[in-house]
């Protein structure tokens, strides 16, 4: 039994459109680019904001990356806890508490909005970043 060749569904090859030139879109930034630069905001290195200790200098700016991420980004309770080198509970916790601590602390919902409308604006590069560009 002989097969009759089968008929091509769609466009032929010379009709098959060329693809459009479209503008890249602007590259998001990732967690760890958060993190960094919240860990600059704070003023401190990231290797200590991410370290095992839960002082005030070092957890505060680690609660405020999380919050960042998830709300910034969208990014998931697992994928910041792996950016905080945290299990996926920690932020989804830390994350809770900080939102009933806004109602109640105007301070501290000043300091989210500030830390976050840094977070949003482009980065400046500064003089150490020019010179090894």
């Amino acid at each position: 039994m002989s097969r009759k060749p089968r008929k091509r569904k769609g466009p032929s090859r010379e009709q098959t459109p060329k693809p459009l030139l479209v503008q890249p879109h602007p590259v998001l930034p990732t967690c760890k680019a958060v993190v960094e630069r919240v860990a600059q905001l704070y003023g401190c290195s990231v290797a200590r904001m991410l370290s095992r200790k839960n002082g005030k200098k070092f957890a505060e700016p680690r609660q405020m990356a999380m919050w960042a991420c998830r709300y910034l980004l969208g990014t998931s309770y697992p994928n910041i806890g792996r950016a905080t080198h945290r299990d996926w509970t920690t932020p989804m916790k830390r994350i809770r508490e900080m939102k009933s601590e806004m109602g109640g602390n105007s301070r501290y919902a000043k300091h989210i909005e500030f830390v976050m409308g840094e977070l949003q604006q482009p980065h400046v590069a500064y003089a150490d970043e020019q010179r090894e560009s």
